[in-house]
C-alpha cells in the first residue's frame, strides 16, 4: 500500500498512524521530512533588451 499527502504545519519527525484493514487493526509509523528550501528572488537584475535576433529570419 502507498499513500502520499502534503500537510502545511507539521514538524519533521516520525509519527504513528493506525487504521483497520479487513477488520484488523494495523499501526505503522511514517516520517515527515523537512521542507525543501525554495530559491528566492533573482540576485542579479537583467538589463537591456532581450537578444531575439536581427529580424533577418522573419
Amino acid at each position: 500500500m502507498f499513500a502520499e499527502s502534503v500537510v502545511a504545519a507539521v514538524a519533521p519527525g516520525t509519527y504513528p498512524v493506525s487504521f483497520r484493514c479487513a477488520g484488523k487493526p494495523v499501526t505503522v509509523r511514517f516520517t515527515v521530512l523537512a521542507a525543501k528550501s525554495r530559491p528566492g528572488q533573482v540576485k542579479v537584475v537583467p538589463h537591456g533588451a532581450p537578444r531575439t535576433g536581427d529580424g533577418s529570419a522573419a
